[in-house]
């Protein structure tokens, strides 16, 4: 049988995390799910202890060890070693609700239309609240561009997409770059398929002291030109109508542009964007991301 679904995760020194993530994977699903772990030069045994479990558990359990290059890098190899149809991006502080895989995997087995690329859950905080916002309709189609700048959708979720729509649209930076804000795919993917919305909740999310979404700020500073990429794409963007979620990816990427040294390869295509220009430059100098930016 062929696999269905690839859970691709990325980590660096968390071996009781990344254990608890495999645990919550049910072993009911194993002929159909596999689990694709790329370690980032970890130096607690995490490997070890990862081939271990495979060799006891029914899961197929692939792990992959790297020099420490970051997450951009570690989560590209995860998705190119993966052999399932769908792709789902699980961090090592992530795991499943009891039934969520479950409800993954019912749900992909209904898509039947090929303009469909996946789909989209919600997910829950420690508190075991939803984070964020639930979508406007259950099921619904739309793409993530829209969910979020037309009908204001907030916080994290969980995508599943096809594997080959993430190959064909994955990013290629130089190895100084350690952290790609995975928002950057869900832009391309945007452009290219509708995706469907399900106000179900299948995983559990952690923000750990010393995580990447704490220290998000720091992180996008250092690594400012795939942050240039994000907004100047999201701007580019033909899927979704906001005119204000559109001048402010025009000023974020204006920031960005500021901060990695690259000069604006382009005009904003809006004509009121264009009009609106020069005070969104002079808003730019001034402007930091909101804490609650959704970009992973």
């Amino acid at each position: 049988m062929s696999i269905l679904l690839s859970i691709c995760v990325t980590t660096y020194n968390r071996i009781d995390l990344v254990s608890r993530l495999i645990a919550s994977i049910s072993l009911e699903l194993s002929e159909l799910v596999e689990v694709v772990v790329v370690d980032d030069g970890s130096t607690d045994g995490t490997v070890a202890h990862i081939e271990a479990l495979d060799q006891t558990s029914t899961l197929n359990i692939k792990c992959h060890w790297q020099e420490n290059r970051g997450r951009a890098s570690a989560l590209k190899k995860s998705i190119q070693l993966a052999v399932g149809k769908f792709v789902l991006i699980m961090d090592s502080d992530d795991y499943f609700i009891d039934g969520g895989l479950e409800t993954i995997v019912s749900r992909l087995n209904q898509i039947t239309d090929a303009g469909i690329g996946g789909c989209v859950f919600l997910v829950e905080g420690a508190d075991r609240k939803i984070i964020g916002t639930e979508f406007p309709r259950h099921g619904m189609r739309s793409n993530l561009m829209e969910i979020y700048a037309d009908y204001g959708v907030s916080g994290d979720k969980k995508e599943v997409v096809l594997r080959d729509l993430l190959i064909s649209n994955m990013y290629d930076y130089d190895s100084k770059i350690r952290r790609v804000p995975t928002s950057l795919l869900w832009v391309r993917i945007s452009n290219v398929c509708d995706l469907l919305f399900f106000n179900e909740a299948v995983a559990i999310k952690e923000y750990l002291d010393g995580g990447l979404t704490k220290n998000i700020s720091a992180i996008k500073k250092e690594n400012a030109s795939p942050m240039y990429d994000l907004y100047r794409e999201r701007l580019l963007c033909s899927r979704y109508r906001s005119l204000r979620y559109r001048i402010r990816s025009a000023a974020l990427l204006d920031h960005y542009a500021i901060i990695s040294g690259q000069r604006l390869r382009s005009l904003p295509p809006h004509p009121l964007v264009v009009a609106l220009y020069p005070g969104v430059r002079l808003l730019s100098l001034f402007l930091r991301p909101p804490k609650s930016a959704r970009v992973r």
